[in-house]
């Protein structure tokens, strides 16, 4: 597929580390870094879009969606102001805003722990958990939504959700990742939902494949399917691309 560019632009859907070895090498690549790295990839990370769509057809998020998922709330939510969503902004003393400043006591915020600040400083629970179901979520064959007990974040989503959703904002499919997949890929509900894992080798060598997805504007997606070792490892980059779509095309 070539290098990214400006004319060649990839999308990268999250788990950028902890998904194996080099976590912090991969995140210099993307990030071209400079001084003061750890500073700049936490800023950076507050700025990073939490989906992607392609063409107005294909919904790009990490996790997956929820009967309540509203794109256009998370389009408008001030990304900048979650660093972390392992707590929901709510009050922890009991005070509550008084209507005069909107002022509050001590709070748990996206943040950490802010101390006589602004109800505007804070992104709204609705908005986090808006957040949460994005990031955490996964397909399941069972119809409806229902809380992610494996995650303890999240929800389970069902055909009829994945149908209710892109209907509601005339799309055609959601690319996912999230789940590691023993052919790198999976497709689920009627064609609609593919779940993408690069991380080849997730859980040992051998454990499974990697894999990306190309999108065209006006065909269906294809898949690219590799499986890293020893041998491939001493290839260039570059070099790694070019073969990979060579064996895809002597396939297929």
């Amino acid at each position: 597929n070539g290098l990214p560019s400006v004319s060649n632009p990839y999308v990268f859907n999250g788990d950028f580390v902890d998904r194996g070895k080099n976590s912090m090498e991969i995140l210099m690549i993307l990030f071209l870094h400079g001084k003061k790295i750890l500073q700049v990839l936490e800023d950076i990370y507050t700025w990073l879009p939490i989906g992607t769509i392609i063409d107005n057809e294909i919904l790009v998020i990490h996790g997956g969606i929820s009967e309540s998922t509203d794109l256009n709330l998370l389009h408008h939510i001030e990304r900048n102001k979650l660093k972390s969503v392992l707590m929901p902004p709510i009050p922890i003393d009991g005070d509550h805003a008084t209507e005069k400043g909107n002022k509050v006591g001590t709070t748990i915020t996206a943040r950490g722990i802010r101390t006589n600040g602004s109800l505007s400083e804070q992104l709204t629970k609705h908005e986090w958990e808006q957040v949460i179901d994005i990031l955490w979520s996964d397909p399941r064959g069972k119809r409806g939504c229902y809380p992610n007990t494996g995650r303890g974040g999240g929800c389970y989503f069902g055909p009829d959700i994945t149908s209710k959703i892109l209907n509601k904002y005339q799309l055609k499919m959601l690319i996912r990742s999230h789940e590691c997949k023993p052919e790198g890929y999976e497709i689920c509900h009627d064609g609609k939902v593919i779940t993408v894992f690069s991380a080849s080798n997730y859980y040992e060598e051998g454990s499974n494949r990697g894999a990306y997805i190309r999108v065209s504007s006006g065909s269906p997606p294809r898949f690219f399917q590799y499986q890293v070792t020893r041998a491939t490892c001493l290839r260039p980059l570059y070099q790694r691309y070019v073969y990979s779509e060579e064996i895809f095309e002597l396939w297929y």
